[in-house]
């Protein structure tokens, strides 16, 4: 899951909390249509008087806003909070329910004031959000909170001040009409000629040959290994089906090149210190290596025979259905340089306000991510070099991230129920799996959110070149790498 796309899932849930003492109220990590839930609608808060907000926007996607709440609230709530009470307290010399509401306002006033007041915050904030359709990206603290609970008194309006930040602001360069190239991307007789050897590869066997052994031979070995003439865990085997070309051990591989069946050989094999069996590791054992079988690897050959046993009708059943299958994947991949191609496009063409809190927790993000694959640099100039590279790594994937939400929201692309069934059934067929076990899988693994944002990008991608004039291309050596990762 990439950083940008964990932000997501508070945007786009568009929720909002404030929470007392510098606490924060996360936004659910995902929204019902991602996870599946049906849920139950919680009811909506209704304000005898609506409250009134001074909003300020100060640039960068930061804002303030003091917000007056009537006292006709504060006084229902604090009604409703003390009715709710007296139903469920039970003081000493009075049932359940009795307790005079002088007595339960001496005892739990202060509580319930703090309660009222906490809520009417929030409530407050989320109808602000609401109101304005504000994609708030830092849950708002409520400063000194406390002090503002003890001076207020019956009959005052709750009025505080709050900062927050909010998404990145896009505005959007032209994404109608756009010229994106599209490569054309054929399978080559070469391609599939590969792509049947593969085939081949699964049917492989082994046959007895009279000859020496070979690199990828397959040699059927007894061995005896000592350390410093003892023997160890696992040092002698019987007709051990060794395959040669390993390169796990060298020196046993070694003894073994040019010996035919019946040959004997000896071999000091030394095992790194990062061997998997720690007793081994760092030591070198001697062994004596006897030959019984040499076996070499015989392919079977392209035939109508090899076709059915594949489960083909006919030899050119195979090659057809071969050759649309590598189609296949050769469209998906040119069909994702184009979408890429075309939010390259549509990033530069567009203007961005970024909050500062937000970039600099990106970057902070970025260089985690690299120092976990590496020794941290120690070195002044690479480390500044460093941060800026994860500054301009960060702001692309804002701007990236951004321009996909704008365009969502000027078109109306949601990602529905059946696009998260469609996936799964996709991913399920190509792993004989059925399309529940998949989406369970996902919802377990805590993925939803990852596919949520991949689908979402696919759709508002597919929406542009919908209206966009493709460009045929060939190619470009720089694509050819990751169309070989991508088969």
């Amino acid at each position: 899951m990439s950083d940008m796309d964990s932000k997501n899932d508070a945007l786009e849930n568009n929720e909002a909390a404030v929470e007392p003492e510098g606490k924060t109220v996360a936004a659910p990590e995902e929204t019902d249509e991602v996870s599946g839930a049906e849920g139950q609608e919680e009811e909506k808060f209704v304000f005898t008087v609506a409250p009134v907000f001074d909003l300020q926007y100060k640039g960068d996607c930061a804002y303030e806003v003091k917000i007056t709440v009537a006292a006709a609230n504060l006084e229902k709530e604090t009604t409703t909070q003390f009715d709710e009470l007296m139903e469920m307290v039970e003081l000493p010399g009075f049932r359940k329910g009795k307790a005079p509401l002088k007595l339960l306002q001496n005892k739990f006033g202060r509580n319930v004031k703090a309660e009222v007041v906490g809520k009417l915050v929030e409530e407050s904030f989320k109808k602000l959000v609401e109101d304005e359709k504000l994609r708030v990206w830092q849950t708002p603290q409520v400063e000194k909170l406390e002090e503002l609970i003890e001076g207020l008194k019956e009959g005052d309006d709750l009025v505080f001040s709050l900062s927050f930040d909010v998404a990145p602001r896009c505005d959007l360069g032209n994404y109608r009409g756009l010229e994106v190239e599209k490569p054309v991307v054929t399978v080559t007789d070469e391609e599939l000629a590969q792509a049947m050897d593969s085939a081949r590869e699964r049917m492989l066997t082994f046959v007895s040959v009279e000859d020496a052994v070979q690199a990828e031979d397959q040699a059927l070995i007894t061995f005896e290994g000592t350390i410093d003439g003892a023997a160890f865990e696992g040092n002698t085997a019987e007709n051990y089906p060794y395959m040669m070309g390993s390169g796990r051990l060298p020196e046993f591989e070694g003894a073994l090149l040019g010996k035919k069946a019946g040959d004997t050989a000896e071999a000091d094999v030394a095992f790194g210190d990062d061997w998997h069996n720690k007793d081994l590791a760092g030591k070198t054992a001697r062994f004596t290596i006897t030959v019984n079988e040499v076996k070499r690897r015989q392919l079977p050959e392209i035939t109508e025979d090899l076709a059915k046993e594949l489960g083909y009708e006919s030899l050119e059943a195979w090659t057809t259905s071969t050759r649309e299958r590598l189609q296949r994947a050769n469209d998906d991949y040119s069909l994702r340089l184009a979408r890429e191609d075309a939010l390259q496009k549509i990033v530069a063409a567009s203007t961005f306000e970024v909050s500062k809190a937000m970039l600099d927790e990106m970057v902070r993000d970025v260089l985690n991510n690299k120092r976990l694959s590496r020794e941290v640099l120690e070195d002044d100039a690479a480390m500044e070099k460093e941060r800026g590279e994860a500054r301009e790594e960060a702001m692309n994937e804002i701007r990236r991230f951004s321009v996909i939400q704008e365009i969502a929201d000027t078109e109306g692309v949601e990602v529905t129920a059946e696009d998260f069934e469609k996936e799964a059934a996709t991913v399920g067929a190509s792993l004989n799996l059925p399309t529940e076990a998949v989406l369970s899988y996902y919802q377990r693994e805590g993925q939803m959110s990852d596919l949520y944002s991949r689908l979402m990008k696919e759709k508002v991608l597919n929406t542009v070149l919908e209206h966009a004039k493709i460009i045929a291309t060939e190619l470009k050596d720089d694509d050819k790498a990751g169309e070989t990762e991508e088969a």
